[in-house]
C-alpha cells in the first residue's frame, strides 16, 4: 500500500473516531426525566424554583370538569406535599397563568371571573412573611376586562403583559394588549409605546411571554393576523423585523449565548399549524428548521449550555389522534436531539436551578386534566 493511501487512511480514521466521539458524547450525556403528578391542579402554567426542594407552582383547578380556579404554592420534593398559599379568591373563576420572582417577592398574574366575565387579577406575595396584597386595583380601568399571561422581573422592576377586552361605541369589542411597568415608585402603563404591529385596530392581539436579560427584555406574542415582537431597554421599544411572512403568534421567549430566542406557532396554513422557532439577530428574525411539521413551541430553556425546547405535537393513537410534547436537546441548534415524546402530556413552562430543568404543565386522562412537574437532570 502506498503512502499516499496509508496517510489518507489514518486521516479517515481520525475523522471517524472524532464523529463518534461527538456521538457518544451525545449519548451519554442526555439528560433523564422523571414526571411527578400532582392532582392539587389540573393544569400548571408556570414555576419558579426556589431552592433545590421548593417549587412555586402557579395554575388551575377545574372544579367538576366545568368551573376554573386559579391556584398557587410551594411544592416540596423531598416529601411530595404542597403548601397552599391560599390566593384562589383573586383567581376565583378564572386562572393564574404567570409567576414572577425578585428574590423576595412573588407576582402572581391571571383573571378572576366578575359577573360572567373574566378580569385581570394581579396579586404579590412577600415571601419572608406571606402577606399577600391584592395589586388588582392599581391596574388601569382600561385594562380590568381582560387576563395577564405574562410576568416577569427586569433589574428592578416588573414588567406584565396581557390582552384587555375593549367595546366601543357602534364597534364589534376587540382584544388589546397592555404592558405595564411596576417598581418602587408605581405603574407605568408602557402600551402607548408600543410599536405599531401591537396595536392593529379591531384586532385580537395579546402579550404572552416576557423575558428579561439583565435591562434588556423582550415581549413577544401577536394581534389578529402576525406574529409581534419588540425589545424594551432603558425606556425604549425596539423593532424587530420579520423579512418573511410570519402569520401566527408567539407563546415563549429566552436568551441563550448571546441571542434572543423565540417561539410559537406559525399559521400560514392554519389548517396545519407548523411550530416556530426563531433567533435574533440584529433585529433581524431568522427561523430555525425543526424536524417536527405540526404543532406549536411551548417553552424555550437551557441546561448544561444546552439549549431545550419543548413542543406540543399531535400523536397517532389507536382510536386516532392526541396531543402530547417532545423535547428537544442540544448544544447546536440546527442539530437538536430528541430526548422524550409521550401523548397525552403538555409542558407549559420550564425553569432551571443548579443545572436541574424543571418543566410543568398537565396530562390528560380520559376526559380529566391533572397538573404535571418533570425534571430533567443526569441520574
Amino acid at each position: 500500500m502506498s503512502i499516499v493511501k496509508l496517510a489518507f487512511l489514518a486521516v479517515l480514521i481520525i475523522i471517524i473516531g472524532i464523529v463518534a466521539s461527538y456521538s457518544l458524547y451525545d449519548y451519554f450525556t442526555l439528560p433523564n426525566y422523571k414526571i411527578i403528578e400532582i392532582n392539587t391542579f389540573s393544569k400548571i402554567y408556570s414555576s419558579i424554583v426556589i431552592t433545590n426542594n421548593e417549587i412555586i407552582l402557579g395554575g388551575v383547578k377545574i372544579i367538576n370538569n366545568t368551573f376554573p380556579i386559579g391556584i398557587a404554592g410551594i411544592y416540596f420534593l423531598n416529601n411530595n406535599t404542597f403548601t397552599n398559599f391560599n390566593v384562589s379568591k383573586y383567581f376565583n373563576g378564572g386562572y393564574i397563568y404567570s409567576l414572577g420572582y425578585n428574590g423576595t417577592a412573588i407576582l402572581l398574574g391571571g383573571s378572576t371571573r366578575i359577573n360572567g366575565t373574566l378580569h385581570t387579577s394581579l396579586v404579590e406575595i412577600n415571601l419572608k412573611n406571606y402577606k399577600i396584597y391584592n395589586l388588582s386595583k392599581f391596574i388601569s380601568p382600561f385594562y380590568t376586562i381582560g387576563q395577564i399571561y405574562t410576568i416577569d422581573w427586569s433589574d428592578n422592576y416588573w414588567l406584565v403583559g396581557g390582552n384587555a377586552y375593549i367595546v366601543g361605541v357602534g364597534q364589534s369589542p376587540f382584544l388589546i394588549p397592555f404592558l405595564l411597568k411596576i417598581n418602587s415608585s408605581g405603574f407605568y402603563d408602557l402600551s402607548p409605546k408600543l410599536p405599531s404591529d401591537f396595536k392593529v385596530i379591531g384586532g385580537s392581539s395579546t402579550i404572552y411571554s416576557i423575558y428579561s436579560n439583565n435591562s434588556s427584555s423582550i415581549i413577544v406574542g401577536g394581534n389578529a393576523i402576525n406574529m409581534t415582537a419588540t425589545i424594551y431597554q432603558n425606556n425604549t421599544f425596539y423593532n424587530i423585523s420579520f423579512n418573511f411572512l410570519h402569520l401566527g403568534v408567539l407563546l415563549t421567549s429566552y436568551y441563550w449565548k448571546g441571542y434572543w430566542f423565540i417561539g410559537g406557532e406559525n399559521l400560514t396554513n392554519p389548517e396545519n399549524p407548523e411550530p416556530f422557532l426563531a433567533y435574533i439577530n440584529n433585529s433581524q428574525v431568522y427561523p430555525i428548521k425543526l424536524k417536527y411539521q405540526l404543532g406549536v413551541v411551548t417553552s424555550i430553556s437551557s441546561i448544561d449550555n444546552n439549549i431545550v425546547i419543548a413542543l406540543r405535537v399531535p400523536f397517532i393513537i389507536s382510536n386516532g389522534t392526541t396531543y402530547g410534547s417532545v423535547i428537544l436537546y442540544g448544544h447546536n441548534i440546527n442539530k437538536l436531539n430528541t430526548i422524550m415524546s409521550k401523548p397525552f402530556l403538555v409542558i407549559e413552562d420550564m425553569a432551571v436551578y443548579n443545572n436541574i430543568l424543571y418543566g410543568v404543565g398537565y396530562v390528560q386522562k380520559g376526559n380529566y386534566f391533572y397538573g404535571m412537574l418533570i425534571i430533567l437532570n443526569r441520574f
